[in-house]
Formats: structure tokens, sequence, C-alpha cells
């Protein structure tokens, strides 16, 4: 099996939680499929990330997103009806890329990690996974609540756009999963062995 791994980060070093996560599903996936990691960077990765990484990964595709290039991504997303956690991460420079990859290689699954890199795989022609790790609309909305003036409308904003497209990430992909205890989640038999299988 041929997947295309999509991360927001680069899964080295092991300084946030969606690195380390990233980085272990990578080593639990090496044995059996062969993987291409696409990842933003925003400086170069350390040759020791590299050769670390590599070990998991069939090929390991780097895009680079600087702090202007995400800055506009925030002034766009100010228009936009997507979550400003969206439009942060949101480039050509990416489209482009796995447009190429999807053309010249037979993947069988697109896993994106977190809403975030989500659009990047909602088009492609093969089987789409989400790992949305959790709820980030309800984190935002009781963050929301925490704040006043200004800040507390735009974490409302946010966590309303958050909602939304988690709810069209649910509906458009064939496997979204959260951190949960599986016996808890109210899902279909084949939805909780998707979930099981991904970790």
């Amino acid at each position: 099996m041929r997947i295309l791994f999509l991360t927001a980060r680069f899964p080295w070093p092991l300084l946030r939680g969606d690195q380390l996560r990233a980085y272990h599903q990578l080593r639990l996936l090496a044995p059996r499929p062969r993987t291409t990691l696409v990842s933003y960077r925003d400086a170069p990765v350390p040759g020791e990330g590299l050769a670390t990484i590599s070990a998991f990964c069939e090929r390991i595709v780097t895009v680079p997103l600087g702090r202007a290039a995400m800055g506009l991504g925030l002034a766009r997303g100010a228009f936009s009806p997507l979550p400003f956690q969206v439009s942060l991460y949101s480039h050509p420079r990416m489209r482009r890329m796995l447009r190429e990859l999807a053309a010249g290689q037979a993947f069988e699954l697109a896993h994106a990690q977190l809403a975030r890199m989500a659009p990047y795989v909602e088009d492609l022609p093969f089987t789409r996974f989400v790992d949305l790790v959790d709820a980030l609309s309800l984190s935002t909305r009781r963050r929301s609540l925490q704040h006043r003036g200004p800040l507390r409308w735009l974490t409302a904003l946010e966590a309303r756009r958050l909602l939304r497209c988690e709810r069209r990430i649910c509906a458009s992909t064939e496997g979204p999963s959260v951190v949960s205890n599986v016996r808890t989640l109210n899902v279909t038999p084949r939805q909780r062995d998707l979930l099981v299988a991904s970790f």
C-alpha cells in the first residue's frame, strides 16, 4: 500500500504533540506500506531529523512555509469562511506539490493530520483519512469563554468556523479520527475498525 501522509509540521524534533503523534504513526506504519511524507517546514530540517524519519518513509517532501506566507494566509482568512487554523496553512505551493505527487504515484490512501491539512486531501481520487486528534472547535469555544472584548468575539468566530469545517471533514472523508476511548464513541463497527487500525 502507498500512503500519502500530510503534516503541518515536520515530525522532528519531538517538541509538540502533533509531531510526536505523527512520528509514532509513521514508525508503526513503516514495516508495511510505502509512505510518502509531505510536510511544511519553517526552516531547513536538521540532518538528524531527516535520517530518523527517512527510516520510516519511502520518500520525504518538505514545503517551505515562512512567517510572511503564514501572515498572508491569516489575512486571507479574515475574508474567508475557513477557520484561521486552515487559512494559516493554505498555500498554492503545497497544492501544486500534491497535484504533482498524485499524478506521478499510485497512492491508495491519503492521511492528513489535523483539520488545517484536511482541505488538501478533499479532492484526491483515492481513500482519504483525516486525523483530527481532538474536537478543536470545542476547545476553541471553551477558550473563547475565558476571554473578554474583541478576543472573545474572534475565538468564538473561530470555534463556529472550526465546527463547520470538522462537520465537512467527517462527511467528506472515509476515516476521520479523534483520540478517545473507542467504547464511548457512537460509531459503526467499520468506523471503529478504521479508528483502531490507524494506531
